[in-house]
């Protein structure tokens, strides 16, 4: 389950509601109330009842149906019919009234009543705008709210379009009436107005049980104990919250906007579905909501799936004609999980059905009250998604020569996220999604259309495939989908390595200042003597240029030099942060098979000495009283030669090597060329040289003529320091973790950061509120979001973070120039627009694989045959993501465990293993947590762990507490032996 978003705490006017009154008893047949006693509000009216308060001037338990009459209508006719109707059931002469004293509600019941009656001559519009002003007319006057306390709750409008063609608009308040009731009036109604239009006499025979009798009856009714005991089993543990695919943010306080739309089925998969129902001996209802079910896991990746279906409550004889509100709603949770085939879900959902229906006698507010959801302004508890299947209802004989026909009628509410409703309509059926217009676009509904027909199709086909391998994208889609992978090449002339690029500055710039560091600065002609010196140095000491060279430094101008020095000399670097503990940089050396390590001279004592590893120091071989060797590279490479190697975080437990090759490194360059339309004037490089987000500011800066400032260690902890670095550099370009942003932003002045042109946030996920914090302080300044893996070098996608294009999850945008994105599911088959899968990178950008782990490689590198070209590769990087209609892609996660802290990519397995290493540790866990460690009963804070690290070897020590230090928003737990405790 992906993490959501904190909403709004429902108001304790719910709490007060939910806990109103306790279950009484009363089985039994349903007879007339006694008379003189307050009739009570059925448990389901008063759900209503109590969200019409909080929203009154809200139309979404607006009632309403239009229906087209041609022939020879006689209105007044009609009209005698509906009030016969009236006074047949007392429900539709009803209001609703709360006492002062008890703040009880109770049903008052008019003897003296009419319904709201309008009529309109519209035979004076044009009559190619007749249809038309009726509809808008129709939706106008059933939006109008009511007011339950004083009525009447129905209202009934005559629009007369030609002398024979009308428009009947019935609106009434859900609180009287159900659809169920609607089949009884027009029954009732036809038969009325048959016999009022022939003469016959029509006398008003009420019914032996009213609506008032049914509530007074249910206010003492108990709920069967087993009946509570299966839904609290059911669905305590149950998450409500689908991961859909909103196009808009979610609203703090919905309004219910909605639309309806509308798609009918062919005849031939009509009939399919039926044959396929017969065959699976399953209802129609069901087979359609397990095909609902898959549609809408394939959409989230989620296998808790929870629909909420409608019923009618009226499992006694004697309320099968009677008019009110009996509907009550089911909660249908079904498991998905473990990529079971489309049979199977099936036999799941039987299941949920038939142990939710045998135990249907369950009110759902008391249900809400007895397993006590988190409650949210925003969304329903419980279920945010509906499913509503019904057959077409009849239409009743209103006599010879008069035709009425039901036309649907959008008056522009959704109570609920998305419903789906399945209309079965004899040769055809339709489905109909109504979605809530503050959370998604038409087009991303019209696109469900398509995705539920193809699933229908595939199910169809072959039910026995897994529900993964079920296809949902059509060949438009697919093609559309491809368009946005064609992106334009990085150009980049003949260089063959990235420190060409640099040497060809140096030679344009030369008086330029290139990379400074506090108050050591270099030009480029310098920095470019320097790192030829070095270079020259390390060729004369003939080493295995497929070996990779460490580079032990602390942020400095040397650590610049060290890195183009050993580029130039055709090796590859390993950047080995000072701040690392010895047993990781020896576990790098090792793995990596350094040739050599490079170090600055007063970090070269830190060093543990490796036989056969030297270690030399950076100043002594840059040394320009050395010889000269020329300002060009020393040693001639190829493309494919590697350019470094970075170590990211393992799920082994061991961390886990990225070679980068020159054609990797000079794409990824060369497409912040092409993409961005400024390169940095002056660049802050905040990370570590370690981290391989260095090196977009590092080759990005050196290689179109800016200047790289570098920064101590850690300066985001002291952001008036690290304002002042912006103020002092004159700071055009930084790419910095949103966290970290979001702090300067709070606690900086705009005069410091007035140079800014261009901030890249990456590393993290990038929230609405440092967008908005952002343009609040900086409106004229650009926003760009990237992402990217160590595998893909650096950067894959980039979105450009506009005003006006803030949405609730910022994206990740598209693919940069030469680089291709898939979002993938199991099968590796690409996903539909807005369903969740895995990101999958190709490009000249993605590196070869892992060093020493082919079985890893293997998995993790595989063959692209998405592509146009063949040959290319995709690196699955364990993410997940969806595509916005747009193209831009939405970041939702992750498939394992793995977390970013800080920017970094942790494995908490790696953390693990290396606490496990303490004598006497019994059992392990590392968690993401928003806070730092604190003890808790039989968990151990940091000190403890301190503590007891200091009774053992200090370099395990020190390696362990580094570990836990780097996750300052990690928890690690872990219990001890009594011998150590």
């Amino acid at each position: 389950m992906k993490a959501v978003e904190k909403r709004k705490q429902k108001s304790s006017l719910l709490d007060k509601w939910l806990n109103r009154q306790k279950e009484g008893t009363s089985p039994g047949k349903i007879t007339p109330r006694p008379n003189d006693v307050p009739v009570p509000l059925s448990r389901g009216q008063e759900r209503l009842l109590f969200v019409q308060q909080l929203y009154p001037d809200n139309p979404f338990y607006n009632y309403a149906d239009t229906y087209r009459v041609t022939g020879d209508l006689n209105v007044g006719a009609l009209l005698k019919s509906f009030e016969i109707i009236g006074r047949r059931h007392e429900i539709l002469r009803t209001t609703f009234g709360i006492s002062a004293g008890t703040g009880e509600a109770s049903q008052e019941i008019h003897k003296d009543f009419a319904f709201e009656v309008i009529k309109r001559d519209l035979r004076t519009v044009p009559e190619s705008r007749r249809v038309e002003t009726a509809k808008k007319m129709a939706v106008k006057l059933a939006r109008q709210p009511f007011d339950l306390s004083r009525g009447p709750l129905t209202r009934i409008a005559v629009l007369q379009l030609a002398d024979n063609d009308h428009f009947i608009i019935l609106t009434m308040h859900h609180i009287v009436f159900d659809k169920w009731s609607m089949g009884i009036l027009l029954q009732e109604l036809a038969d009325n107005y048959r016999n009022l239009v022939s003469g016959k006499q029509v006398s008003v025979i009420r019914p032996d049980v009213q609506y008032g009798d049914f509530s007074y009856w249910q206010k003492d009714r108990n709920v069967d104990p087993e009946t509570i005991a299966y839904w609290t089993d059911k669905l305590q543990s149950a998450s409500p919250l689908l991961d859909l695919p909103f196009d808009y943010p979610e609203p703090d306080r919905p309004s219910f906007r909605g639309a309806h739309s509308k798609h009918q089925l062919s005849n031939s998969l009509t009939l399919s579905i039926r044959e396929a129902c017969i065959e699976t001996k399953t209802t129609p209802y069901v087979f359609l909501l397990a095909v609902y079910k898959v549609l809408l896991s394939r959409y989230t990746l989620q296998t808790d799936i929870s629909v909420g279906s409608p019923f009618t409550n009226r499992d006694r004889t004697e309320l099968e004609s009677a008019i009110g509100f009996f509907d009550d709603t089911l909660v249908l949770r079904s498991d998905l999980s473990g990529s079971p085939s489309f049979s199977e879900v099936l036999e799941r959902v039987k299941e949920t059905c038939k142990g939710a229906f045998s135990h249907r006698q369950m009110p759902f507010e008391t249900l809400v009250g007895i397993l006590k959801p988190n409650r949210y302004l925003n969304h329903n508890p419980l279920f945010q998604v509906m499913f509503i299947y019904h057959d077409a209802a009849r239409m009743p004989s209103f006599g010879p020569g008069l035709m009425v026909e039901n036309e649907p009628l959008d008056i522009g509410v959704a109570k609920f996220d998305l419903t789906l409703f399945i209309s079965d309509e004899g040769q055809r059926m339709s489905a109909i999604f109504e979605y809530a217009e503050d959370l998604f676009a038409g087009t991303t509904i019209d696109r469900m259309h398509e995705h539920l027909t193809n699933l229908l199709e595939a199910i169809l086909e072959k039910p026995g495939r897994r529900i993964g391998e079920l296809t949902m994208a059509g060949d438009g889609e697919l093609e559309q989908m491809m368009t946005w992978n064609d992106t334009p090449e990085p150009e980049f002339g003949d260089a063959a390595g990235i420190h060409q690029l640099f040497e060809k500055q140096a030679r344009l710039h030369p008086d330029s200042p290139a990379v400074s560091f506090n108050e050591e600065e270099l030009t480029y002609a310098e920095l470019n003597t320097k790192a030829s010196t070095l270079a020259a140095r390390l060729q004369e000491l003939n080493l295995d240029r497929n070996k990779p060279l460490g580079l032990f430094a602390e942020p400095s101008v040397d650590m610049v030099v060290g890195i183009l020095g050993i580029l130039k000399a055709g090796l590859a670097y390993l950047p080995l942060d000072a701040g690392y503990p010895q047993d990781r940089i020896n576990l790098l050396l090792e793995d990596s098979s350094a040739s050599l390590i490079l170090a600055q001279r007063h970090l070269s004592g830190r060093i543990v000495k490796n036989p056969g590893l030297a270690v030399l120091p950076i100043e002594e071989l840059c040394d320009e009283a050395s010889p000269e060797p020329g300002a060009g590279s020393v040693r001639s490479i190829d493309e494919s030669d590697a350019a470094y190697l970075i170590y990211t975080s393992g799920s082994t437990g061991r961390p886990k090597g990225v070679s980068i090759s020159h054609r990797n490194l000079l794409n990824s360059t060369a497409a912040r060329f092409r993409y961005y339309g400024t390169n940095p004037g002056s660049f802050l490089l905040l990370s570590s040289f370690s981290f391989d987000s260095s090196v977009a500011g590092i080759f990005w800066t050196l290689t179109t003529g800016g200047r790289l400032v570098v920064t101590e260690r850690r300066v985001e902890q002291d952001m008036e320091h690290l304002s002042r670095l912006f103020a002092e550099n004159r700071i055009t370009h930084t790419l910095i973790l949103p966290s970290v942003y979001r702090l300067l932003l709070e606690s900086t002045t705009t005069g410091d950061l007035n140079s800014l042109q261009t901030v890249i946030v990456a590393g993290e996920e990038c929230s609405a509120s440092i967008s908005r914090a952002h343009f609040e302080k900086l409106p004229d300044v650009k926003l760009f979001n990237e992402y990217g893996p160590t595998e893909a070098t650096v950067w894959a996608t980039v979105y450009e973070i506009k005003r006006e294009n803030i949405t609730r999850k910022v994206p990740i945008g598209k693919p940069i120039p030469g680089a291709q994105i898939y979002i993938l599911d199991d099968e590796q088959n690409q996903v539909p627009i807005g369903a969740a899968g895995e990101i999958c990178i190709g490009g000249k950008g993605v590196a070869d694989g892992y060093l020493n782990d082919s079985e890893l490689t293997s998995r993790r590198f595989i063959t692209d045959t998405h592509s146009r070209r063949r040959g290319l590769k995709l690196y699955r990087t364990g993410d997940l993501g969806r595509y916005r209609s747009d193209g831009a892609i939405i970041f939702l996660g992750r498939k394992d465990d793995q977390v970013k802290i800080r920017g970094y990519r942790i494995e908490p397995r790696e953390i693990a293993d290396v606490i496990a290493q303490i004598p006497g540790v019994k059992e392990v866990l590392v968690k993401p947590a928003s806070r730092p460690i604190l003890p808790a009963g039989d968990e151990f804070d940091p000190e403890f762990l301190r503590t007891t690290l200091e009774k053992m070897n200090p370099e395990q020590a020190s390696s362990i507490l580094d570990s836990v230090e780097r996750m300052t928003a990690t928890e690690a737990k872990f219990t001890l032996d009594k011998e150590w405790q």
